[in-house]
């Protein structure tokens, strides 16, 4: 027989330990579930568990939300995005796949690791109301696309938000962006959705040679010469350097060069009296 945890609206927290092992290769399904306090994934069996398999499946968790695989693979939002509103732990050295994921709520949420497999998600959307924020405490590589609607990332230089080669990213505004390093990897041109304290500040760059390159990019919102980089040191071509704001951009591998492109809105950057 076949396990199916479906339609189900569950007030409390809800906690599975699936054992499921049948040498004909039948799964666990978890489908259409509302689950306001937390849930707990574990798979133990030699059976996969599938969280969202197909169209009109997925799940809504509301409470913190994680995957442990001791077993068999778990493969969450293959065909539909499961929104996840808290947090969203993994514990696995390898065998969960992330497929649509998106995050909700109007609470903060981290995603983590704490095992070894590297963080993937193959499609996600952040619309998290209120300003609430998303902060990665590991590093996540995005492989299809990324799109924002409300609400933010937090990245940092230890736990990056990284664009896979081929991998887009839409939507992105002062309600929603990246506050931190995005690193992009490929032959993309790609435009980084980076910004500070609610002002979106894009940085765009020309399509690197080679798919292996990379590229990352974040925006500050404050003076350059006051972090460190002396701004009287300036190329005697520019003529002003701002006093407001700048981007750290950093070739992390290759050795393509590429043509930068950065923004500008006056009630960001100031406003400029004389071209």
């Amino acid at each position: 027989q076949y396990a199916n945890f479906s339609n189900n609206l569950i007030t409390g927290n809800v906690t599975t330990a699936d054992n499921a092992g049948y040498a004909g290769g039948y799964y666990t399904y978890f489908r259409n579930n509302t689950i306001n306090g937390n849930c707990s994934i574990t798979n133990n069996g030699f059976n996969i568990l599938l969280d969202a398999d197909a169209a009109g499946t997925g799940n809504r968790y509301n409470g913190n939300l994680s995957y442990t695989k001791n077993g068999a693979p778990i493969i969450s939002g293959a065909g539909a995005f499961n929104e996840v509103s808290s947090n969203l732990t993994l514990n696995a050295a390898n065998g969960i796949s992330l497929g649509k994921i998106k995050f909700v709520g109007n609470t903060p949420a981290v995603i983590e690791q704490v095992s070894t497999q590297p963080v993937q998600i193959a499609e996600m959307i952040i619309d998290k109301t209120a300003s609430a924020a998303l902060t990665l405490n590991d590093s996540i590589s995005v492989t299809t696309s990324l799109d924002f609607i409300n609400g933010y990332i937090n990245s940092s230089s230890d736990h990056q938000l990284i664009v896979a080669d081929n991998a887009v990213c839409s939507g992105y505004s002062d309600a929603s962006f990246v506050n931190g390093p995005v690193k992009k990897i490929g032959n993309d041109a790609f435009i980084f959705p980076v910004g500070k304290s609610g002002k979106i500040a894009i940085a765009g760059m020309s399509a690197p040679a080679n798919t292996t390159d990379a590229f990352s990019a974040e925006y500050f919102l404050s003076p350059a010469h006051n972090n460190g980089y002396d701004s009287t040191q300036k190329d005697p071509g520019i003529h002003q350097i701002s006093a407001t704001e700048y981007w750290m951009l950093t070739r992390n591998g290759g050795s393509s060069s590429v043509s930068v492109s950065l923004s500008w809105n006056s009630t960001r950057s100031g406003v400029v009296n004389n071209l």
